[in-house]
């Protein structure tokens, strides 16, 4: 079947061939206006992508792209190019490259690199008790894998500095709240990990009942 509007080439979608599809159905505006919303980010440090703030790679991001492009175009033929910190979809018709359409690629410092940077810790624990007491929570934290970065001995206890999220810090933490006192804060230090203004350290302290 060939294409309602020009008549030459192969109908495609909706009965038109990809050249006439594009110049006639779709609004590259509009299009230009969606995929500058998606937020693809990639850290200058350690060269990691994230896409909604979760690690990625380049594949990943191939197949998203490729399921917006049939939601907001239709499912047309596209290639990818990516270099110089920029994906470039490339929409195709029956002669080959149609449209280019550049995404720019936010440069971020990551969560794990900005840590790095500062004092390798954004946690800290204040574990304050009998010397029993303090071993039982360091074997609580090893036992759950925590990423200890160091630990400072104190008169009534020790300091443990660690590197992760503090929600899962606290959910351990609270498994212990029967035998200790346990109270979160936060102290203003380093910064923040996308914007790069002030950021509060956690800090946890668990008292020996």
């Amino acid at each position: 079947m060939k294409c309602i509007n020009c008549g030459e080439r192969e109908a495609k979608i909706d009965h038109l061939c990809y050249k006439c599809f594009y110049d006639r159905k779709v609004n590259w505006d509009k299009v230009v206006d969606y995929f500058n919303r998606l937020k693809i980010k990639r850290c200058k440090i350690c060269g990691n992508l994230f896409y909604k703030n979760k690690i990625t790679t380049i594949p990943k991001i191939y197949s998203v792209l490729k399921e917006k492009v049939s939601e907001v175009v239709g499912d047309v033929p596209i290639e990818f190019i990516y270099e110089d910190n920029k994906i470039t979809i490339v929409f195709l018709d029956e002669e080959g490259p149609y449209k280019y359409l550049d995404l720019d690629i936010e440069e971020i410092i990551c969560e794990e690199c900005m840590i790095e940077r500062q004092d390798r810790y954004n946690i800290l624990i204040q574990v304050r008790g009998s010397k029993d007491f303090v071993l039982k929570i360091k074997e609580i934290l090893i036992n759950r894998r925590v990423k200890i970065v160091k630990e400072e001995n104190k008169r009534e206890g020790i300091d443990i500095k660690i590197r992760g999220n503090p929600n899962y810090i606290w959910r351990i933490i609270n498994e212990i709240k029967k035998y200790a006192e346990i109270k979160r804060s936060g102290s203003t230090r380093g910064f923040d990990f996308q914007k790069g203004y002030e950021k509060k350290i956690v800090t946890f302290s668990v008292r020996e009942k």
